[in-house]
């Protein structure tokens, strides 16, 4: 996620987290589909760390939010 352009400065990474996403959609006649979307259910967190020798260490962690989405198509 980040570079460490400096020297002595380790990269940073983003680690892997679970997601889960949800879509239900529902045709309207023939022509119309109507849908609800909704992303990251859990609103898990993003952890972003240092690979040192000695393990992992901590840079930072934030959350994105679920997203819900309505539509018609």
């Amino acid at each position: 996620v980040i570079a460490g352009v400096a020297e002595g400065r380790p990269d940073v990474y983003e680690l892997p987290r679970n997601m889960v996403d949800v879509k239900v959609s529902q045709m309207l006649g023939e022509h119309f589909n109507v849908f609800l979307t909704v992303r990251d259910v859990f609103n898990t967190p993003v952890s972003r760390s240092y690979n040192l020798p000695r393990g992992w260490d901590y840079f930072d962690s934030f959350r994105y939010g679920t997203n819900y989405i309505f539509g018609l198509a």
